[in-house]
Formats: structure tokens, C-alpha cells, sequence
């Protein structure tokens, strides 16, 4: 007699009670006519023979299916019969199908793989071929063919380090869910989205490549779309003129250039016609563009670092490779479009400078409670900007066409170029602001060695700030608002936060600002046009306990005794390592 089970209990719960039993290790169990036993009661369940594997790990095998029924092409069906194949502790394969008694079908492959420390990612491909429900000798009878591409994958940091590679894809057509699934959110899901990500840094990390494959799908509306492939280049900041050795305090010895390209590969298309025999169509749509930026800017300290200047100059850059002209057809009054392929350049450039100081004020000697010095920093600032216009006219970059009623209309020749239209204005701001912080110091509980109160210091004002702009090249009302913001702490706990905006034009009373200044209209030098103050604060067990004073500066008194064993240390440390 003999018991095959797959309860690990002393006594198991349940067992098949075997008349012979023949064990072949680590391979098989064969066993003659059994019963099943349920918490020690025989039962009338039996089989005449058996086989019980022994077998640890993988093993090849039939997957047995389910019956099941399908509500769209009203059809029984087997579910999920196939076949399971292990190819080692790194992978396995799994095949299986569901078979309709209509003649429908659905047939997947399904792996994994996994090695740790290395990689880890799945793979399912699914394809299914529905009827339209129709009778076979019909002439609307046709078949519906639906496919599904589900997959992750990651490379494991550890074996590749600095290296970035991994993903997800899941790409299905817009009826594979309503004729397969049985699980409510994918029939209700009709956002897909995948994506691949590659990256790596060289040079130190100086150079930064990062590269991307995405689709983004909605099968309710069939917008298909594909980023193939989308590559940032990055290059941080450089200083090419800097020396290996000594404080570089010279100007072009600060200069620090840097660089950020990306280039863009797109398709926008249906999701019927790629994956159709029109997929030529989606093919031709495809469009590229680059963006390319160049930062330039340094640092200046004039009058022995009292002023502290910084320019900058910013270049920019972008590449088409397909444009878009517009004309009207005279005969139906509708507006042909016609791509036209060819290398296109965009440019823009522009500079600025800032010009910024601090001025200190200390008063010392105070005697105000514990209060014995105040310092006020001030940081006057200013700054300018410039951009000088770029005619996308005479560059044809921006195109013209007429209408039946012979208006001219503006359009833009890079409307559907990934990298984006360029466009520059002049424009020249000049900004300004000042900065205040007040600060102070006082005695504190504490003391040191000396028995001498420690200074504490502490922020009376955070800050206290003033800024605005005035634009250059406006028609009108050049002076930008004048913003005041003021914050600061009381007592450790509550915090203060002010601001407020003026205007230094006149309102009318209809509500609408115009271009006359208020000093000369009533003798003030600003309008007042909001203000606002926020008092906040945060309460626990901590705020309300005392603090400690620290007396661990306070020198011990040390006996005759281990005076005396405190002198040998220090004359004889060796000995006591």
C-alpha cells in the first residue's frame, strides 16, 4: 500500500490510497487501483491506474483546455489549449489556442526570460481570425483578422552600468479585445501606448545620449501614431578655455558653452490604413524634424569683484526636411495641401546681461534686550535682454496664399514639422530689482569653555524684494507692474508671506489702464492694484518643550586622581591603544 499525495502535512489531508506503488527517483510514481481519502473518509472517487511525475523544474507538457462561450460570434469554444515547452532556468515557450466550433480561432505564443542580474522580460503574440457572422456561400461573407503584440523587457543596471535599455510594447488592432477578451477593462481600454528607451553617457558624463521608440493608439477614433525614433543629445557645460591649473578668474577663462539637440521621426496616421494594405500611405507621411540649442554665457567681476556681470548668448536652430504649401482650388473653393520635401533651416539668437552687487550694513554694539548687532544686505540688480527681428516673410518661412474673396492669408510652412516652427520678434526688456535681508545677532542661553554666552544669529527680515521690467520696443505702457514680495518668520513658528502689485499708469474709471503716468495725473509715484498676506503655522508636541541648555562645554572637575592618570595618558598614549 501506498499514499500520493501533495499535502506537505504529517498526516496529509488528502491522498490517493494505492494498492502497489512503484517509485522510480526523481522521474516518476506508478501506482495500481486508488481511492481518494478526504480527511481520513474514503471516498468513491477512484482510478484504475496512474501516473504521478516526480520530476523538480520545468516540464513539457499539454496545457488541457476550458470550455467556454463567446457572445460575440455566439460560439462554443475549447480555451486555452496548448502546449508548455521549458528551454532551462533561463526561458520557457507556451503555445496555445482558443477553438471555436464555428471554424474561428485564436492562436498566441507566449515566452519569458529572466536571468538574474542580467535581463527579465516577457513576449506575447496573439492573432485571432473572426467571421462577420454571415453564412460561408453569402457574398458578405468575409473574415475579420486581429493581432495583439504585448511585450516588457529591462536590462539590468548591473550588467551594463551607465547603460539605460528597456521598455514595454502593446500594439493591438482596434478589434482584437471586443472579439477575445473576457476581462471588462480591456473591452472598455482604448488607449495603447509602448515604448522603448535607450540611454547612455560618455565622455565622463559629459555627453548624455538618450534615444526613444513610442506609439501612441486609440482604437475608438483609429489615430495612430508612431515616434521612430526620437534621439536627445546632450552635452553639459564646458569651459574650453579654462586652465588645469590656477583660479581662472579671467573672463573668456569662465566661458561656458553647452549644447541640447533633438531630433524628432513621426508618423500620424489610422490605424486602418497602417495596418492594411495601404500602408504605402502612412509610410509617405512620415516626417523628421531636429531642434538644436547653444547657450553661451560667462562671468565678469569688475572693480575687484564689487559688480558682478554675466552675459549670455543663446543660438537656435531647427531642421525641416518636409514642408507644407497651401493654395485654394478655384473650382470647389477648397484649400489643396501639397507636401514639399527639400533640407529647411530655422534660426534665432539672442543676447542678454545681468549686473548685480551687494552692500552691506552692520550696526554693532546695540543694546537692545539681547539683540547686539543688526547686518542689512542689499543686492541691487539689473538686467538685459535682446532679440532682433527675423523676417520669416522674406525667408519664406511663413507663406501666403488668397482666398475666393482675394484676402490674403498667412500660413505657416512647418505647421506639421515635429521639430515645430521658429519664429522671432524683436524684443528688448530691461529688468530691475532690489533685494533686502535683515539679519541679527544676539546672545544666546548657552555658553562656551569660557563661560562666555555664544552669539546666536537670526533673520529679522528674509526677504524683502522689489522688481519690474520695461520693454523697450512696446507702443505703449512700457513699464510692467512693480511687485513687492516680503516674507519672514516669527518666533520659529509662524510664517509671513506678503506681496503686492503696483501699477505706475492711470486707471480710468471704465476699468481699463492707459498710458499716463500716475506722478503727473495726482503726485503719486504708484497705483496700488492688489496685495495679498498669508499667515501659516505648524503646532506639535515638539514646539511646546523646553529646550536643554548645553552645559557639555562646561569644563569637569577631575579629582588629584585622574588628574594624574589623564597626565600619563597623554605623555604615554601608546600603551593605551
Amino acid at each position: 500500500h501506498g499514499k500520493i499525495t501533495t499535502c506537505d502535512a504529517d498526516e496529509p489531508h488528502f491522498y490517493l490510497n494505492a494498492s502497489r506503488v512503484k517509485v522510480i527517483p526523481d522521474n516518476k510514481a506508478l501506482f495500481s487501483a486508488a481511492n481518494l481519502v478526504f480527511q481520513g473518509i474514503p471516498t468513491p472517487i477512484a482510478l484504475p491506474f496512474g501516473l504521478a511525475p516526480l520530476k523538480k523544474g520545468q516540464r513539457d507538457g499539454i496545457l488541457f483546455p476550458s470550455l467556454g462561450f463567446n457572445s460575440f460570434n455566439r460560439s462554443f469554444y475549447l480555451q486555452n489549449f496548448g502546449y508548455y515547452i521549458g528551454l532551462g532556468q533561463h526561458s520557457d515557450i507556451q503555445i496555445n489556442t482558443d477553438a471555436y466550433l464555428n471554424g474561428d480561432f485564436r492562436a498566441a505564443l507566449q515566452t519569458q526570460y529572466y536571468k538574474r542580474y542580467v535581463f527579465r522580460g516577457t513576449l506575447n503574440l496573439q492573432y485571432s481570425r473572426f467571421s462577420n457572422g454571415a453564412e460561408i456561400t453569402s457574398p458578405s461573407f468575409a473574415f475579420s483578422n486581429d493581432f495583439a503584440i504585448r511585450s516588457n523587457f529591462n536590462i539590468d543596471p548591473k550588467y551594463l552600468p551607465g547603460v539605460r535599455l528597456g521598455g514595454n510594447i502593446n500594439i493591438v488592432t482596434s478589434g482584437f479585445n471586443q472579439r477575445n477578451s473576457r476581462d471588462i477593462n480591456n473591452l472598455s481600454n482604448n488607449q495603447f501606448t509602448s515604448s522603448i528607451n535607450y540611454g547612455q553617457s560618455f565622455f565622463k558624463n559629459k555627453v548624455n545620449l538618450s534615444m526613444a521608440a513610442r506609439h501612441t493608439q486609440n482604437t475608438q477614433t483609429r489615430d495612430f501614431r508612431l515616434d521612430l525614433p526620437s534621439i536627445n543629445l546632450g552635452v553639459s557645460s564646458l569651459t574650453p578655455f579654462a586652465s588645469k591649473t590656477g583660479s581662472n578668474q579671467k573672463w573668456y577663462q569662465q566661458l561656458r558653452l553647452s549644447y541640447s539637440g533633438n531630433m524628432q521621426n513621426q508618423i500620424n496616421t489610422k490605424d486602418s490604413i497602417l495596418f492594411s494594405d495601404r500602408y504605402q500611405e502612412a509610410l509617405a507621411d512620415f516626417r523628421s524634424g531636429v531642434r538644436h540649442s547653444i547657450p553661451i554665457n560667462t562671468n565678469i567681476k569688475l572693480f575687484d569683484g564689487i559688480l558682478n556681470l554675466t552675459p549670455s548668448f543663446n543660438y537656435r536652430e531647427n531642421w525641416h526636411f518636409k514642408g507644407v504649401t497651401k493654395e485654394i482650388n478655384s473650382i470647389d473653393n477648397t484649400i489643396i495641401e501639397s507636401d514639399t520635401s527639400g533640407f529647411f533651416r530655422q534660426y534665432a539668437y539672442s543676447f542678454a546681461s545681468s549686473l548685480k552687487t551687494n552692500i552691506y550694513g552692520t550696526f554693532n554694539g546695540l543694546k537692545l534686550g539681547r539683540v547686539t548687532a543688526i547686518r542689512h544686505t542689499i543686492t541691487p540688480r539689473m538686467g538685459i535682454s535682446y532679440s532682433p527681428e527675423i523676417d520669416p516673410y522674406s525667408r519664406g518661412w511663413t507663406r501666403t496664399y488668397r482666398d475666393t474673396s482675394g484676402k490674403v492669408i498667412d500660413y505657416n510652412l512647418f505647421a506639421n514639422s515635429p521639430a515645430g516652427n521658429l519664429t522671432q520678434r524683436q524684443t528688448g526688456l530691461i529688468s530691475f530689482g532690489l533685494n533686502n535681508n535683515l539679519q541679527g545677532k544676539k546672545t544666546g542661553i548657552s555658553t562656551d569653555s569660557t563661560k562666555k554666552a555664544k552669539a546666536e544669529k537670526f533673520n529679522i527680515i528674509d526677504q524683502l524684494n522689489l522688481s519690474g521690467s520695461y520693454n523697450l520696443f512696446a507702443d505703449s505702457l512700457k513699464f510692467s507692474d512693480i511687485r513687492m514680495t516680503f516674507n519672514t518668520v516669527l518666533a520659529k513658528v509662524i510664517r509671513i508671506n506678503a506681496n503686492a502689485n503696483y501699477s505706475p499708469y492711470v486707471r480710468t474709471d471704465a476699468g481699463r489702464t492707459i498710458n499716463r503716468y500716475v506722478l503727473k495725473e495726482n503726485g503719486s509715484l504708484l497705483r496700488l492694484r492688489s496685495a495679498g498676506i498669508n499667515i501659516n503655522t505648524s503646532l506639535n508636541a515638539k514646539t511646546f518643550k523646553k529646550k536643554k541648555s548645553s552645559n557639555s562645554s562646561i569644563p569637569k572637575k577631575v579629582i588629584p586622581e585622574e588628574e594624574q592618570e589623564l597626565r600619563n595618558i597623554e605623555n604615554n598614549r601608546g600603551r593605551y591603544y
